[in-house]
């Protein structure tokens, strides 16, 4: 005998399906492989990037090569703003509020050699936690985009931390 599911009212075949999606268990998953933790689970979450932050912040003024970039960052909103943009990078549920990269950081004239110098003090408040140096080298890896929209070849316009005039002894009346 043969049945016409077609005569069937709507909710007779709505009861059929789920009655059978029951029988097989339902799991959509089922067969398939879980996903592997993204490189945010990995570093361990936000507390992680937090911890990472406040490090690299304590790193920096050691830095000769950045320290007079990041004299006047050190607040809470900077803090906030790169543990969001670490997280966003490296697969965390994030949002980054700040201004885009690029806009940021137009008139700074930031160096590669500036910029391998922050991977850098990252990478060593990263490596207090006890990580595999593969996640380091990824964690270097998911920074590289940035670096079209932060390094520039121009010379900055204004610094990021306010320096005093330039003392010039002819100058004197």
């Amino acid at each position: 005998m043969r049945v016409a599911f077609s005569s069937w009212p709507p909710c007779a075949a709505f009861l059929l399906l789920l009655g059978l999606a029951a029988c097989t268990g339902g799991d959509a998953t089922k067969g398939h492989a879980p996903m592997p933790p993204t490189l945010y689970d990995r570093l361990g979450g936000q507390p992680a990037i937090a911890a990472v932050v406040d490090d690299f912040m304590q790193n920096v003024p050691a830095d000769p090569r950045i320290a007079r970039r990041f004299g006047n960052l050190d607040t809470p909103q900077f803090r906030t703003a790169l543990a969001d943009q670490i997280c966003v990078s490296t697969g965390g549920p994030c949002h980054y509020g700040g201004p885009p990269m690029k806009e940021a950081h137009a008139d700074l004239g930031i160096s590669d050699a500036e910029f391998n110098a922050m991977v850098q003090d990252l990478r060593r408040a990263l490596a207090r936690r006890d990580l595999l140096g593969e996640t380091l080298g990824e964690f270097a890896t998911a920074r590289e985009p940035l670096r079209d929209d932060v390094v520039s070849s121009l010379p900055p316009t204004h610094s990021v931390v306010s320096t005093p005039p330039a003392h010039h002894p002819a100058a004197r009346h």
